[in-house]
């Protein structure tokens, strides 16, 4: 799906707040430290909340609300929201981009679009008056439940093979159905940027997310661009650490265990 460009907002009094929440595995990280190491440049045209220390608080209440659902948490996420955007107003920049893909709570695959149509929604009610947009990289279906699957284990919280694993998900494997859901969901528009289509030619991961924020293309040139890293585990890792997280050893052994496999993955591969 082809971004779309809004003009500016800076001197209109309502800002525009670009909510990059996700999806994770679609080098989030990458363009989150992106913005972090040109911050300066940046600054001179967006206000920017990369995850990390910038969207701290937000994210914990963001996750309390979701797992809660009750009016105090709701308070709380709200008043989080908001401060982001008092903040973008402070600023004077006109819009801002706030990239978090763990906004969303995302303990199992099931549940996660229900999670994501409700973060939507509680997201643009909380900032309104300030026009809220959500902008999601996309990739490759299969290697993003792969790479995903690939993360769960990594962080301990499955212990499954990918087979089951899949099956659990509830939701439509499809892009467009998961974006006529997440549209449907908020008034607020949906953009999807597909990863692969940005990476032709060499592009680095973010470029298309700060050209939506209608950061200029000469200070786009300006840029310093961090080295890229693929922390997915090799099929060996893969394999010994779903028998880790199936083993009886106590939590602390395990994330010890975890971190040793991370250190040395070539001894797996």
């Amino acid at each position: 799906m082809t971004p779309h460009h809004i003009s500016d907002s800076a001197g209109s009094g309502t800002p525009r707040i670009i909510w990059h929440c996700g999806f994770f595995k679609t080098a989030t990280t990458f363009a989150q430290l992106l913005m972090r190491r040109n911050m300066t440049i940046l600054g001179e045209h967006v206000s920017l909340f990369p995850k990390h220390v910038h969207t701290l608080e937000l994210r914990r209440a963001s996750q309390a609300y979701l797992r809660a659902r009750n009016e105090a948490s709701r308070a709380v996420f709200d008043a989080k929201v908001k401060d982001i955007v008092n903040r973008t107003v402070t600023d004077g920049k006109g819009t801002a981009i706030v990239s978090d893909e763990t906004l969303c709570v995302f303990d199992h695959a099931a549940g996660f679009i229900d999670n994501l149509e409700h973060l939507l929604d509680a997201i643009e009610t909380a900032a309104h008056p300030a026009r809220s947009e959500f902008v999601f990289y996309t990739r490759d279906m299969e290697k993003w439940l792969q790479s995903w699957h690939n993360q769960s284990v990594k962080s301990g919280q499955c212990a499954q093979e990918f087979g089951p694993w899949e099956e659990a998900i509830t939701f439509d494997k499809d892009w467009d159905a998961i974006h006529a859901r997440l549209s449907a969901a908020s008034r607020a528009p949906v953009t999807f940027i597909s990863l692969e289509d940005e990476m032709k030619g060499g592009a680095a991961p973010g470029m298309e997310l700060l050209r939506f924020a209608n950061v200029p293309e000469d200070s786009i040139a300006k840029l310093v661009i961090p080295p890229r890293r693929n922390e997915s585990l090799s099929p060996g890792a893969l394999k010994f650490m779903i028998s880790l997280n199936r083993s009886d050893l106590r939590e602390p052994a395990k994330r010890q265990v975890r971190r040793l496999v991370m250190a040395t993955p070539d001894a797996f591969s």
